[in-house]
């Protein structure tokens, strides 16, 4: 009698997730606790004074469009230009629409208090608008952006364009699950799928893998050729030959790196790939030439 024996052989995960409005101080917060570098895009006045506005009148069909900033004089004498916008009334006619501007809203960039004047008559309190809410947010969009970043730096690497869908090999889980539960502590949700170690499944990670591989040892190549120039330089300083020679020992030992990333992928797909073996000639024949153009 003849068994059947199931086995699942996966060469790592993808990745992707849903991410809502966060607090820039948790976002900082957890990236220094992982020891990882993200620039988050952090909700400014207008877009605070905008959302807020479309908190309210988006659902009553008007239109939130810019205006000329305000001018707030404070007590020291000096004036504040207050991001301002018009909340726009819309009429459908047969030829043409037309359109009155109802109030005038602005924000106080100190307080995030929100005021309005109704056809240029004197400021009023718009207690009903809240913009206070958006202040030090990150909105979920430019979070998603944010763990792109942090998902290429853990090793993870797009699967196709126009989707936030990553594939991470195998050695690189542990991390992202590190990243992962650190931010789901901040409401974010995360999906993993794992990725069956197939030939056309190698081919399309190969494919993404090795684009933005060759991006990034280009960008190294460029870098050390720039180091190069200063070493090379009759007028360079020792100082600047110094920090020359030791920037350039980093990004030869980033593009070590690149090397290994490229094995790593290989190593989950158990010999399907030979990217490494690709990625790490290239690499050494490009470093051969820089050195050959530096001799001449």
């Amino acid at each position: 009698m003849q068994r059947e024996i199931s086995v699942d052989m996966y060469a790592g995960g993808l990745v992707f997730w849903k991410s809502s409005m966060t607090s820039a101080d948790s976002l900082n917060q957890v990236c220094t606790d992982l020891g990882i570098k993200v620039n988050w895009q952090v909700i400014d006045e207008a877009k605070g004074l905008e959302l807020a506005l479309k908190d309210r009148y988006a659902r009553q069909g008007k239109l939130i469009r810019a205006a000329k900033p305000v001018e707030m004089p404070r007590p020291d004498g000096k004036i504040d230009f207050c991001p301002s916008m018009v909340v726009v009334d819309e009429s459908l006619q047969d030829k043409a629409n037309a359109y009155s501007c109802s109030r005038c809203y602005w924000l106080d960039p100190l307080t995030w208090l929100v005021y309005f004047s109704e056809a240029g008559g004197s400021a009023q309190d718009a207690e009903h608008i809240d913009a206070r809410r958006y202040r030090g947010q990150v909105q979920g969009a430019s979070v998603g952006i944010g763990l792109e970043k942090i998902v290429e730096q853990v090793g993870g690497y797009k699967l196709r364009d126009n989707a936030r869908i990553y594939y991470l090999p195998t050695v690189r889980m542990d991390r992202w699950a590190e990243v992962a539960a650190k931010f789901e502590s901040l409401g974010m949700v995360f999906f993993r799928a794992n990725c069956p170690a197939d030939s056309e499944t190698a081919a399309a990670v190969a494919d993404n893998a090795a684009v933005e591989l060759r991006a990034k040892y280009e960008r190294l190549l460029a870098s050390i050729a720039a180091q190069d120039q200063k070493l090379a330089a009759s007028d360079s300083s020792k100082n600047v030959r110094q920090t020359a020679s030791r920037k350039r020992a980093e990004l030869l030992a980033e593009l070590d790196a690149v090397k290994a990333e490229a094995a790593g992928i290989d190593a989950s797909f158990r010999g399907l790939l030979n990217l490494a073996g690709e990625i790490g000639s290239e690499i050494d024949s490009a470093m051969a030439l820089a050195i050959l153009t530096t001799a001449n």
